[in-house]
């Protein structure tokens, strides 16, 4: 609680972000408005407008300006204590320059890339190390928290040991490969990496439980995808591999060929083939009831929320399943549907022709 328990009753908000115990909203001329619990950036949230991105950790946000400068507020330990000049124990304190174009974030610290492709990180050292990444590297993609694929395809990995990020393997973590270049994708589940090369081989490294071991040991994968605790790779015939937490699509993929595209709830897969039919897997509370999905072909899109999915057919018809508290229920009737977008536990429904909107 404290100066604003409640969220903001005016409109004109384009995006939302929460941490375990607060939110803030991105205003369409970037300002920003916070609430929830103080301690975690209910309060303190930068005044003025111009904001076009804001990330959170899990007691902590940071905001980045169209200057390219970031601002960050919440809880020290989260990576919301702004720098100061006196050193604070086990904390590396924010870049006080400009030049950044995206964050990212864990749970104790974030990432924050510049134009030139360089990587800062700041925190708690627990969660982005005690050096963060490579100073000199120029990243072309960052997953998760925190890994992330250079210019010259390898792969650097930074961060809390236990997530992937550090350097020594333990009964329960595997690291990132070291050696080898070549990679082009990298994906993440909660607390495991997954990575992919131009010969379609695959490295997996992480938490075992969260997809850290396992990866298939074939070449020829096209497509790497994951959820909160499992990977799927897609190989250049559409058939499937799928590996991490069994009852959250680790295991249970389909066996047969021909799957162009893969969607995912936080514990569930749904892949679609090329006829526009659909097989899904994995927790059977959050999309992956096989007896829940439709049956017919045709489809041509799948959108997930959290743990429900909607899908839209070549007629424009939606049929939707999974969690009915997170859209799995009394999707829109009718045809003529064109898109559907959703945010974590809702979904919208357009139709082109009128303009109309269902939620």
């Amino acid at each position: 609680g404290g100066k604003q328990a409640d969220a903001p009753t005016a409109t004109g908000y384009t995006a939302i972000t929460s941490n375990e115990k607060a939110f803030a909203a991105l205003k369409n001329d970037g300002s920003i408005f916070a609430w929830g619990l103080d301690a975690n950036g209910a309060t303190g949230e930068p005044t003025g407008t111009g904001y076009q991105q804001i990330a959170a950790s899990r007691s902590a946000f940071a905001a980045l300006k169209s200057d390219g400068s970031i601002t960050v507020w919440g809880n020290t330990f989260g990576g919301g204590l702004a720098y100061k000049a006196t050193a604070t124990s086990g904390i590396i304190y924010p870049p006080t320059t400009t030049g950044f174009v995206r964050i990212f974030a864990n749970g104790g610290g974030f990432s924050a890339q510049r134009s030139n492709g360089t990587v800062v990180a700041w925190g708690n050292i627990t969660s982005i190390g005690a050096t963060g990444p490579d100073a000199t590297a120029v990243f072309t993609r960052i997953a998760g928290a925190f890994a992330g694929l250079t210019s010259d395809s390898r792969i650097i990995a930074w961060g809390s040991p236990i997530t992937g990020g550090g350097t020594t393997a333990s009964s329960t973590v595997t690291v990132a490969p070291t050696t080898s270049s070549g990679w082009v994708d990298i994906v993440s589940t909660g607390k495991a990496f997954a990575a992919i090369d131009t010969s379609g081989n695959i490295a997996s490294w992480g938490d075992i439980l969260f997809g850290g071991t396992n990866a298939p040991k074939d070449s020829g994968y096209k497509q790497i995808y994951a959820n909160g605790s499992a990977f799927v790779a897609v190989r250049q015939d559409g058939s499937i591999s799928a590996w991490g937490e069994a009852t959250a699509g680790g295991a249970g993929a389909p066996t047969d060929r021909g799957y162009t595209q893969i969607f995912s709830t936080v514990n569930s897969f749904a892949a679609l083939k090329a006829d526009g039919s659909i097989k899904v897997w994995g927790s059977t509370l959050e999309g992956g009831d096989t007896l829940k999905a439709p049956a017919d072909s045709g489809y041509i899109n799948i959108v997930s929320t959290g743990t429900a999915f909607a899908a839209l057919k070549n007629n424009g018809s939606i049929s939707v399943w999974g969690n009915a508290l997170q859209g799995g229920a009394s999707g829109p009737q009718g045809n003529g549907w064109t898109e559907i977008t959703s945010t974590g536990t809702a979904f919208t429904a357009r139709k082109s022709s009128d303009g109309t909107l269902i939620s």
